[in-house]
């Protein structure tokens, strides 16, 4: 049972079975819908509420947290550390989206992501969050299992019973990585791997070098083709997207359950090293979501936000080196090494997106 009395199974039926309108699921038994996550729903603004709103005022309604055992999600961000204050909210709405790596940026700003989701019709707003609360909750077992292996804990005694669906992939032998010796994975082939075509291409190509490697085999690694999916455009890819799309089309989630959208804004260097090695442990790779800087990666330049493939590591004696698929990297394979330390600075650089696909 979770924090609200629930298994996760049957909080996730309970969102789903809620109506399309906050007047109607105000109706349902009180006792049996898990209050606090009706009310992320039942708060959802109307027209009236979003009209001739700035962007800082428009995430101040849209996004709304919630607690689930002990995990904080947040409409329109995905899982953070905590509820961002209203002065930390107004702060990545505000963060400047500067251009990537050619004719464009790699994704929209947070600002603007709300704003198309603001100008759809009630009913499409309300489907959406109620679509994202559902993933969400079915991903928790998830998430509560990175935050134990984030600080090396071992999990509860009951664990697997109150996440059954946890249980069928973090218990069974992880599959064979393309690379394996001592210290050192890589589950991503370095013959596998693209340089984007533009500068807002780097979350189709981060796509595209995904499905390239999947282990069911190539699933289409043409960019265009995922650009389409992930619903690119000149302002780039959003992190959201980037998740969902890897969820639906790609296979990577038997190895390590679904993708999340996960905050680590405020890990140190040895917790996010812990979640990135369990990650391509278990036999699958990383959605990094950096804003490198010159000093930081070895093609010395300074992205927006960007996206990349974590597509292994080398720890082994002396060594700390994460292995990352880079579209923006002109050498042939598109690959660089670079330390846990770089990696996570370059994540916490992205002011408004301080997180990763896990």
């Amino acid at each position: 049972m979770n924090t609200y009395g629930r298994t996760v199974p049957a909080l996730v039926a309970l969102v789903v079975a809620t109506g399309l309108a906050p007047a109607a699921a105000a109706t349902a038994d009180p006792v049996s819908v898990p209050v606090v996550a009706q009310s992320l729903l039942d708060r959802s603004p109307s027209d009236d509420q979003l009209r001739g709103l700035t962007g800082v005022q428009l995430a101040a309604v849209a996004v709304r947290c919630a607690e689930f055992d002990g995990s904080t999600y947040c409409l329109h961000l995905g899982w953070e550390e905590s509820t961002p204050t209203a002065e930390e909210l107004a702060a990545r709405v505000l963060a400047a989206q500067e251009p990537d790596l050619g004719d464009g940026v790699a994704e929209p700003s947070l600002a603007a992501g709300l704003a198309e989701w603001a100008a759809k019709p009630f009913a499409d707003r309300f489907a959406e969050e109620q679509a994202e609360l559902r993933e969400a909750l079915e991903a928790l077992g998830k998430v509560r299992y990175f935050a134990y292996a984030a600080d090396e804990q071992e999990l509860p005694a009951d664990f697997h019973q109150k996440y059954p669906e946890v249980a069928q992939w973090e218990t069974a032998p992880p599959d064979e990585p393309v690379e394996r010796a001592a210290g050192v994975r890589n589950v991503i082939a370095a013959s596998r791997t693209m340089k984007q075509p533009n500068g807002y291409y780097c979350g189709p190509t981060t796509m595209a070098i995904m499905a390239w490697n999947d282990p069911s085999g190539d699933r289409g690694h043409s960019t265009s083709t995922w650009a389409s999916r992930l619903g690119t455009t000149r302002n780039g890819t959003s992190i959201t997207n980037m998740v969902r799309v890897t969820n639906r089309h790609l296979t990577w989630d038997n190895r390590v359950g679904a993708y999340v959208t996960l905050s680590i804004a405020r890990y140190t260097n040895t917790q996010f090293r812990n979640v990135y090695k369990r990650h391509i442990d278990r036999g699958a790779p990383v959605i990094l979501h950096p804003r490198w800087t010159a000093n930081l990666n070895p093609f010395g330049r300074t992205t927006g936000g960007h996206f990349d493939v974590g597509a292994g590591y080398d720890f082994s004696s002396g060594r700390d080196l994460i292995n990352i698929a880079e579209p923006a990297w002109s050498g042939t394979p598109n690959m660089f090494k670079t330390s846990t330390a770089n990696v996570l600075t370059a994540q916490k650089q992205n002011t408004a997106f301080k997180n990763i696909g896990v």
